[in-house]
């Protein structure tokens, strides 16, 4: 069963989400980190082998992980690809104060904690461009 707390929090990050990417998404492109980690995952998804047909410096798993961005986007590749960086911001932000709550053994009421999640999120951003990166995806998968 679910907890109450857990679906106010899923019911939190898709709504702050949405909201920076309906209020930041729109403006800037980086074609250095944007236009490689997008098209290492359509050559990945076009059947090409990572060094192989083409050299990478990094592993792929960041380009696999975008494959659904690819899959499910005709024309709104950038829009959604940037969705799912404000979600993966989110996200980091939501496991480091979950990590703090945890190993601290201290609970933090429900507002206070949504709080310290945008703020957070607000200290994260401001050091990356608003697109897909390698760093932000390893950042993620070190905090799950």
């Amino acid at each position: 069963m679910i907890k109450k707390t857990a679906i106010y929090d899923i019911l939190f990050i898709v709504l702050l989400t949405f909201i920076c990417h309906l209020l930041f998404s729109k403006y800037g492109f980086n074609p250095t980190d944007e236009g490689f980690v997008l098209s290492t995952t359509n050559r990945i998804l076009h059947g090409q082998i990572p060094h192989v047909d083409f050299s990478s410096v990094r592993p792929v798993g960041y380009a696999i992980l975008h494959i659904p961005e690819l899959l499910f986007s005709n024309n709104y590749v950038y829009l959604i690809s940037r969705f799912v960086f404000w979600l993966e911001q989110v996200l980091i932000a939501y496991f480091w104060l979950r990590f703090i709550i945890v190993y601290s053994k201290n609970e933090i009421k429900t507002i206070p904690k949504y709080l310290l999640i945008a703020i957070c999120l607000m200290l994260n951003v401001h050091y990356f461009p608003t697109s897909v990166l390698h760093t932000i995806d390893g950042l993620l998968m070190c905090l799950i």
